[in-house]
């Protein structure tokens, strides 16, 4: 079932607020971050983007001189 986290997130919206998983037969589920409620219709309104893209941004902001806050 979506309760069952499995792997890395593939992606998280843009707000920070959702994640996005794959379960075993590749459909795709949604759990929120806050509450750990899971979905298996994309959120209202979340736009996602890649895991890995996030981080890239996370670390080019906190070696910008930014600082670590990756909330501001």
């Amino acid at each position: 079932t979506a309760a069952t986290l499995r792997g890395a997130a593939e992606g998280v919206s843009e707000d920070g607020q959702w994640f996005s998983f794959r379960d075993a037969s590749g459909t795709p589920y949604y759990v929120s971050a806050d509450t750990r409620r899971t979905l298996w219709e994309r959120p209202t309104g979340a736009v996602f983007m890649p895991v890995s893209r996030t981080l890239v941004g996370a670390r080019e902001h906190s070696s910008s001189g930014a600082g670590s806050d990756l909330t501001s």
